[in-house]
């Protein structure tokens, strides 16, 4: 008796150990099925994986963290689709047969970069703008613009497949100086057949700050990589770099970022 008690609960814990768990909570269905979202959920360096559906719905929202080694992997092996008030706010890898953006969702990875450097301090990334009386801009797409007394940074990663974040403004070079703005953070879209965009996917850096006349330099955008049989729709993919902080010594605007 004892003997069968042991193996089932050793059957019991293996059975445990490996079925499958996910980093995302279903407000109703499951990822098997259709998984609807209906909340705000951190689901940074996660794994999100199932063989149907997910929808995100107003008032849901995915997000990350900022900076490397935050990404979520979604794998979906039906459609992702994001409704109108509807939202992914994290550095993510979204591979699915079919992605839709609808009129008010969004794919937002604003400021989601490596960080702006604080006053004295360089930035941070590739393409860091420097630190000097004004932040130089960070590069990414470009070369980010020059602050006052200080270099914007260079640009970097590849033209057809990019996949780094976007770097951070350079600090102003005073104890009281203003801070540099973030990079913008990375998306890769793998759709094997319609990519419909009716809302919006955006990278942006941010801008750098102002603080006693002396500006911070601007994060440069980030990375969007799509991979799609066919793209449609009407709205928008963005990856503009940050503006400079505009004062008496002036902040470098950040780079574009880079979207193939």
């Amino acid at each position: 008796m004892k003997c069968r008690l042991w193996l089932f609960l050793i059957l019991a814990s293996i059975i445990l150990l490996f079925a499958p768990v996910s980093a995302v909570t279903c407000d109703s269905g499951t990822l098997d099925t259709t998984c609807n979202i209906t909340t705000s959920q951190n689901v940074t360096g996660e794994d999100i994986s199932g063989s149907g559906n997910l929808v995100i719905r107003n008032g849901g929202d995915l997000w990350t963290d900022s900076g490397p080694d935050t990404t979520v992997a979604i794998n979906m092996a039906g459609y992702v689709a994001i409704e109108s008030g509807g939202s992914i706010t994290g550095n993510a890898n979204i591979t699915t047969a079919n992605l839709t953006i609808e009129t008010g969702g969004e794919i937002n990875v604003d400021y989601k970069g490596y960080a702006g450097g604080p006053k004295l301090s360089a930035g941070f990334g590739s393409g860091a703008g420097g630190t000097g009386t004004g932040g130089g801009g960070a590069g990414h797409g470009g070369n980010g613009g020059n602050g006052y007394g200080s270099a914007g940074g260079t640009s970097y990663d590849s033209l057809t497949e990019p996949q780094d974040l976007g770097s951070g403004g350079g600090g102003g070079g005073t104890a009281s100086a203003g801070s540099g703005g973030a990079g913008g953070g990375l998306l890769k879209l793998y759709v094997s057949e319609t990519l419909a965009v009716n809302g919006s996917i955006q990278a942006n850096g941010g801008g750098g700050s102002v603080s006693d006349g002396r500006g911070g330099g601007g994060g440069s955008g980030g990375s969007i990589w799509i991979d799609a049989k066919m793209i449609t729709g009407t709205g928008t993919i963005r990856a503009n770099g940050g503006n400079g902080g505009d004062s008496s010594y002036d902040g470098g605007g950040g780079a574009g970022g880079r979207i193939a």
